[in-house]
């Protein structure tokens, strides 16, 4: 209650404070006894779901995510991931008695198989990687019914029961009950029990189709309906940002990556993020395999709910990416691995994503800006530093005016979008950086719209032992080597800092603060982006590039850190990244 006043007393925190009341008390007003009608909520930010009057229509969206063996090499029989949709912005429920809850669903004109999955939490994803929660599915196919539950400790199923069921009609009624004894689900008239209790604490809602299905009914009882797109408001920026302001470098900014998933699901997270970022930037929803699963087929869901959620926190969006050698789908990689495939076909495939893409967010549609984008992304060689990637699956079919020509699209798309080309190791290597500044050079003197240059930033264990490596960002070198690009009339940026704090929380926090301060002192410099605000300490699931696989967290290279039910410490490398945002120019 004390902490309460304090927020009530402090006219910044008011205006928020009395939005997150006003939510909790129309959460608190909705019996959890009586049937809820959750249809009625939102569900227009998911993809593959489009709402029909009062129904929702749902297609097969082929979501996937692209499992690396090695960064910038795809091997030739590349795996994919399922990156089912789930209603991160939208409705989900909060369970409030885990001994009485119940959820039925009406299916109808089902063409194919029809999958709905009941999850605790959203899954976790973070670049080439997915994970699934604890939950049940329900996929009923034919005249079959299959019930899957996954315990979040592992992404294959702990159990399965499959039964008969009439299907006549391409209709089915699916019932979830939950009692203190465990779980029955039901598909007309055929049923299976299962002894543990699934439906706890919280309940998203997955759904996926081979073909087609219509989601005619959607009601719960003993759980309360959340909507995430309208529980949360602008609150006031104090942290991060506002020290820069304060400092005279509010004409910079301070970003960060975020995915829909934490940003959705975790509440001191997104406070995080609003009160201290004024720019974000998408993890995964702005990559090919988000954005275009299947050809011609745009799923621009999380990407516009992200947009969206930047427009109500005030927050400049910086899209990523566009040309890139991962993350793209299945589909991509077979046309252009295909002989049959010329280079003008390449070329109009990446053409038109581009500027379906850029052109949808550029503040004349209805849907946000973008005012940035990282047109292409990683074009030099993971092994050979100082060449461009000729396994770039764009290179393959264009050579390297893949490079210039998705620039022009971009440019093409939205005239008053700053474009970048991002890549690693400019801060550390000075072969990388001379031929990015060759790269550069060449673009300009042939008048292809380039704004600038991105420095990833990424330092790994083994780099922060590397004294020839960081002496050069101690030492104040890093804004000389940023000015080489500036001086060229381009802009620059820290564009995804991730520092592993490898047992080291001093060099992590001197790290952070060299780069903050090194992007203060140059005028052209602006801003810095992190690569997430914060990373898992769940260590025993998410083993990460930047980590120790055995024993460590995702990079454990954020300044902060949230614990495995969401609770985030502030690392000492804040203050270091604070005290570099706030050194004078």
């Amino acid at each position: 209650m004390g902490e309460l006043l304090e927020r009530l007393e402090n006219p910044l925190l008011r205006s928020a404070t009395a939005v997150v009341l006003v939510g909790a008390l129309a959460v608190a007003c909705t019996s959890s006894n009586k049937p809820q009608n959750l249809l009625e909520g939102t569900w227009g930010y998911m993809p593959g779901v489009s709402v029909d009057g009062s129904d929702l229509h749902i297609k097969d969206t082929g979501l996937a995510i692209l499992e690396l063996e090695e960064n910038g090499r795809p091997r030739e029989n590349t795996h994919y991931i399922a990156n089912p949709p789930v209603n991160l912005y939208g409705s989900h429920l909060k369970v409030s008695d885990e001994n009485n809850v119940g959820i039925a669903a009406d299916i109808d004109k089902l063409d194919g198989s029809a999958t709905i999955s009941l999850l605790q939490t959203p899954p976790t994803r973070y670049d080439e990687h997915i994970e699934r929660p604890a939950g049940m599915s329900v996929q009923i196919e034919e005249d079959t019914a299959k019930v899957q539950v996954w315990d979040g400790k592992r992404n294959q199923p702990t159990q399965t029961k499959s039964f008969r069921l009439d299907m006549s009609g391409g209709k089915a009624h699916i019932s979830v009950d939950q009692k203190s004894d465990g779980t029955t689900v039901a598909v007309n008239d055929s049923k299976v029990t299962l002894p543990e209790r699934l439906l706890k604490d919280e309940v998203w809602f997955g759904f996926d189709a081979s073909n087609t299905w219509n989601l005619t009914g959607l009601e719960s009882h003993g759980a309360e309906a959340v909507d995430v797109s309208k529980q949360h408001t602008e609150l006031a920026q104090q942290g991060l940002y506002s020290a820069m302001k304060q400092s005279g470098n509010g004409n910079k900014y301070i970003g960060t990556a975020v995915d829909m998933t934490t940003l959705a699901s975790n509440p001191e997270y997104e406070k995080l993020v609003a009160e201290n970022f004024n720019e974000i930037e998408p993890e995964m929803a702005g990559k090919f395999q988000a954005l275009q699963p299947k050809e011609g087929q745009f799923e621009f869901g999380e990407l516009d709910a992200l947009v969206k959620w930047a427009q109500q926190n005030d927050k400049q969006v910086h899209g990523h990416t566009l040309a890139f050698t991962e993350a793209y789908p299945k589909w991509l990689g077979d046309k252009l691995n295909d002989p049959k495939t010329t280079a003008n076909d390449a070329l109009a495939l990446l053409r038109t994503h581009i500027k379906t893409v850029v052109g949808r967010y550029d503040g004349k549609h209805g849907h946000g800006t973008i005012d940035a984008w990282d047109v292409v992304n990683e074009p030099f060689d993971p092994q050979h530093w100082n060449q461009l990637n000729t396994q770039n699956i764009w290179y393959k079919k264009l050579g390297k005016a893949y490079i210039a020509e998705a620039l022009k699209a971009a440019h093409e798309a939205n005239p008053h979008a700053k474009l970048y080309i991002n890549e690693w190791s400019l801060e550390t290597d000075t072969d990388r950086r001379s031929a990015m500044i060759s790269l550069a050079k060449e673009l300009l003197a042939q008048k292809v719209p380039l704004d600038g240059i991105g420095f990833q930033a990424h330092f790994d264990k083994e780099t922060l032992n590397d004294d020839e490596v960081m002496n050069p960002i101690y030492d104040g070198k890093l804004s000389d080597y940023l000015r080489e690009f500036t001086d060229l009339g381009l802009d620059v940026r820290i564009s995804e800092a991730s520092i592993a704090e490898a047992g080291d929380p001093v060099t992590q926090s001197d790290t952070y603060e060299a780069l903050a301060e090194a992007c203060m002192r140059v005028k052209r410099c602006v801003g810095l982006n992190i690569w997430g605000a914060s990373n898992s300490s769940y260590k025993e699931r998410y083993p990460y590039f930047t980590a120790d696989f055995a024993d460590q967290d995702p990079g454990d290279d954020a300044p902060t850190t949230q614990s495995k039910v969401g609770k985030i410490t502030l690392r000492p490398a804040w203050k270091g990244l604070k005290d570099g945002l706030t050194s004078e120019n």
